[in-house]
């Protein structure tokens, strides 16, 4: 299951890095096939998720966005400083 969420992860945070913004279909099919497995994600993991979002301006529907950060609340005492920064990033950039 470990690698599932990494490659999640990475197929997020690697498109937001190149500056693209996938369809809603694929976007659609990657909240679906990671909703279920929000829980498992490392911190390093629902952080660059959390970053990729706000890089991309997407805002995922309101239930995964809220699952997403919830994880991410329960993970934030074992997150290094990267992760932390990622985290608030992405909150400041949903808020604002």
């Amino acid at each position: 299951m470990c690698h599932i969420t990494q490659e999640l992860a990475l197929y997020l945070y690697a498109l937001a890095r190149l500056g693209y913004r996938p369809s809603p279909v694929w976007l659609n099919s990657f909240v679906a096939s990671s909703f279920d497995k929000l829980d498992t994600f490392t911190p390093r993991e629902l952080s660059n998720m959390m970053w990729a979002a706000a890089q991309m301006d997407w805002m995922p529907p309101f239930k995964f966005w809220q699952a997403l950060c919830m994880c991410a609340q329960e993970a934030f005492t074992v997150c290094n400083a990267q992760d932390m920064a990622n985290i608030l990033h992405a909150g400041v950039c949903r808020d604002g």
